[in-house]
């Protein structure tokens, strides 16, 4: 049986919409605060975020494009070490 995590707020919303749809629905796995940052740490790091940006500006406008520069992964895994004190 999969195990949600107590009293942890939004990760146990995250936990049961995982547990749903995905490539973790029906497997075994326990969301809390570790689990999270590691599973969102190895995603920043697998991203081809030059890829990313080229896709990405195709839908934005001229103006929007300026934020985009900032996208890599040191600076997502800047943004994810942030996150961990809202956790």
């Amino acid at each position: 049986m999969v195990h949600s995590p107590k009293n942890e707020g939004k990760l146990f919303f995250l936990f049961h919409a995982l547990e749903q749809h995905g490539p973790w629905k029906g497997k075994k796995f326990n969301v809390d605060k570790e689990w999270y940052l590691k599973e969102i740490e190895s995603k920043i790091k697998s991203i081809d975020w030059k890829d990313t940006k080229a896709d990405v500006s195709r839908f934005l406008k001229a103006r929007e494009l300026q934020p985009l520069e900032l996208w890599n992964k040191k600076f997502f895994l800047e943004r994810l070490t942030k996150m961990e004190e809202y956790l």
